[in-house]
């Protein structure tokens, strides 16, 4: 019983590593919270608490933030862990660790699709590397929609390959592609290509006619919220980067695509400049991952007779380039999540070859253990200890420490400098907890009019006793005011001629100063 059951044992003890890898932590790596997290989480608060989000805007079908628009299907399943857990780094984050964990169990059902039973070996072993790859423990650790969104199209994708055999698959398949556009951009333009690239793939047309129907009619009426919104600028938004002239588009897409096949971005550093997309010193992939990767690769393209699925996944994966080629003129890794599904797939019969190959099952156990235990400690350095320290300010260390030194002090007016952050102001609301319908009465009804047309974003807000603005001289004036900035706010030599004293300073841990509070003498 237990040898007929060793598989899914095994496979269970994998997920037990990646949940305890994923939550270890988790309150506090990153350290700190990116304004994209705080945004999405303290709109969740407000929808539990007033069925609005921060704006005042009543269950928003997209949300938004700082200018821009997001899906909402994020947001209001960020709402379950928030009840359960609280206002907090960790529930705020919770729901992209269940959803790599799901994730890695139909990445594991996909790659059966590609092999023979007797191949289980070689699918465990590539299912655990997976769990640890630093692209995949990084997105199950962030507090927004990336690893939900692409967790949905894994689903999608299983129950699309199992309709070949079962056509009422096809079904479920609609069902999560759909709500994958509710959850990101990408999925936008990921998600429609896929359903008409296996449309003819897979000849779905020759599907039993009220399967077809049907699955048509999920799609229609699943996504009547996006017809509804497909005229205003919440739906296009995040597409603004392609409006472009020819010239310069197609430039870009140049650059895009040669930097999304070269193996460097993969498997030695990244081109994305987006900090809150990398982890210091350590590539998407490990290194020693490219030779098997290769090898699945030349294995799939090079196939004489072409299974079905595998001509699915070459489509899937020149599919899943378009969103990043999109992206204007900065790579975006995340917009790429979803060759994540062919990367796997590759890995997998790249391994598989290679174990193949290696006869001697001692030198094979030895070599898979040495990269692991290699892996595992590059990990560890790079995520655990470089990125909580040098990328402190990248993840707005501080901001939490500041949020109590004001709760300390009631009877205060508190002037925040803006300029150099000039979404700060979300970051104190989720850390205040402060409440929701207190916000919406204090900045009024102007955000909430013509809520899914108006991208202009105001920075300089005030609420409670706190003022989110670039500092003038006259803030320097006022006794009452206390003054928080950085060490560019205010030069040294000019603290004693503006006749004011530091009485607080919150430092990353490089010791920089985050947060100073600055009085009049």
């Amino acid at each position: 019983m237990i040898k007929k059951n060793l598989e899914l044992i095994i496979l269970g003890l994998i997920l037990i590593f990646a949940g305890l890898l994923y939550c270890f932590k988790l309150n506090n790596v990153p350290s700190g919270v990116y304004v994209d997290e705080a945004v999405a989480a303290y709109d969740s608060y407000s929808l539990v608490n007033t069925g609005a989000d921060h704006f005042g805007q009543k269950f928003p079908i997209a949300f938004r933030f700082f200018g821009a628009y997001t899906p909402g299907l994020f947001v209001y399943i960020n709402t379950l862990p928030l009840k359960i857990f609280g206002l907090n780094n960790f529930s705020i984050r919770f729901v992209s660790v269940i959803s790599s964990l799901v994730q890695l169990i139909f990445l594991y059902l996909i790659t059966k699709f590609f092999t023979k039973d007797k191949l289980k070996h070689s699918r465990l072993l590539t299912i655990f590397l997976i769990s640890f790859i630093p692209w995949v423990v990084f997105n199950s650790r962030l507090g927004y929609e990336v690893t939900l969104a692409q967790t949905l199209i894994t689903v999608a994708v299983y129950f699309l390959l199992s309709s070949i055999k079962n056509p009422k698959f096809l079904l479920i398949s609609s069902l999560f592609f759909s709500l994958s556009v509710y959850t990101a951009h990408t999925q936008k333009i990921l998600a429609p290509l896929i359903i008409i690239f296996s449309f003819f793939l897979l000849k779905i047309w020759r599907y039993p006619k009220k399967i077809v129907l049907f699955s048509f009619l999920i799609l229609l009426i699943t996504q009547i919220p996006n017809f509804y919104l497909v005229t205003t600028n919440s739906f296009w938004v995040k597409t603004s980067s392609i409006n472009k002239n020819y010239s310069s588009l197609l430039s870009d897409i140049n650059y895009q695509l040669f930097q999304t096949i070269s193996p460097k971005t993969w498997f030695n550093q990244s081109p994305d400049i987006d900090i809150q997309h990398q982890i210091p010193e350590i590539s998407l992939f490990y290194s020693w991952m490219f030779l098997p990767i290769l090898i699945g690769f030349i294995k799939v393209f090079f196939q004489k007779k072409k299974s079905i699925e595998i001509k699915f996944i070459i489509g899937f994966l020149l599919i899943s380039l378009v969103p990043g080629i999109l992206s204007g003129r900065f790579m975006s890794t995340q917009r790429l999540i979803s060759l994540l599904i062919p990367f796997s797939i590759f890995l997998f019969l790249g391994i598989d070859q290679i174990i193949k190959f290696i006869k001697n099952k001692l030198i094979l156990i030895l070599l898979f253990v040495s990269l692991i235990f290699y892996s595992l400690v590059m990990l560890w350095r790079s995520y655990f200890i470089l990125l909580p320290n040098l990328y402190a300010s990248n993840w707005n260390y501080g901001a939490d420490q500041a949020t109590q030194y004001i709760q300390s002090n009631p009877d205060k007016h508190f002037v925040i400098d803006n300029t150099r952050n000039p979404r700060q102001y979300i970051l104190f609301l989720y850390y205040l907890k402060y409440n929701p319908q207190k916000f919406h009465q204090e900045i009024g009804d102007y955000w909430s009019k013509d809520y899914y047309q108006n991208t202009k974003y105001i920075s300089n807000i005030s609420f409670s006793n706190l003022e989110f603005k670039p500092i003038s001289d006259d803030d320097f004036k006022n006794i009452n005011n206390i003054i928080i900035g950085d060490d560019l706010t205010i030069n040294n030599s000019d603290i004693d001629n503006k006749g004011l004293k530091i009485i607080n300073e919150i430092k990353f841990p490089n010791q920089k100063p985050a947060y100073i509070f600055y009085q009049k003498k």
